[in-house]
């Protein structure tokens, strides 16, 4: 069976980071069995200047296209997924949640606990920098509760998620969803489902 790694680099307050997120795992299950995909989360800030303890919601009115909120439920809907803006008050600084994915046991657990987020924020309008509400997520994935206690009473993992954010951006990363392709491509945007048939489709030939 042939083996390959998508890392989506993705920020889980990105809308089409969860929407290309959910296609790619569509394409994934129409090979299972042919080819092993292994999927890897990499941190991203979408807004990089917002601030610890976020920002309104409306304070993003600027950089939002008329008619773009229709169009982001409607390709969620595609996906069996919700986005509802109407709960989320404001627009958080996500660098604790990406700090507790990168404290997740493997790749599968981050892969879990990122989809949980993403339902949390788009769906629940939950706070991402609320420590309860992370330190939940991250219990109801199975994180171990003494991991779990060290995230909230320190800084365990930051350095390392700066690391990588700062590693991502030299790397000419800048636009989010991000998906590196086996480490030899990166294509930017949340990718149609079929991009990512046609690319396995090349692997079996």
């Amino acid at each position: 069976m042939k083996k390959i790694t998508i890392e989506i680099v993705s920020d889980i307050i990105c809308p089409w980071c969860y929407i290309g997120k959910a296609r790619l795992e569509r394409a994934i299950q129409l090979v299972a069995g042919k080819i092993e995909v292994d999927v890897k989360m990499r941190p991203f800030f979408l807004y990089p200047n917002t601030p610890k303890g976020g920002l309104p919601k409306d304070n993003f009115k600027s950089v939002k296209k008329p008619g773009l909120g229709a169009l982001l439920r409607d390709e969620a809907a595609k996906e069996n997924l919700v986005i509802d803006y109407r709960k989320i008050d404001r627009i958080p600084n996500t660098f604790e949640a990406h700090r507790l994915m990168h404290l997740c046991v493997d790749d599968a657990q981050r892969n879990e606990l990122g989809k949980r987020l993403f339902q949390d924020f788009f769906e629940g309008g939950k706070d991402m920098e609320d420590p309860i509400t992370l330190a939940a997520a991250a219990a109801a994935c199975g994180m171990d509760k003494d991991l779990i206690k060290q995230f909230l009473e320190t800084d365990i993992g930051a350095d390392a998620v700066q690391a990588e954010m700062d590693s991502l951006k030299a790397d000419g990363i800048s636009v989010v969803p991000t998906f590196i392709l086996n480490g030899e491509h990166s294509v930017a945007g949340a990718q149609p489902m079929e991009n990512f048939q046609r690319y396995f489709s090349r692997l079996l030939k």
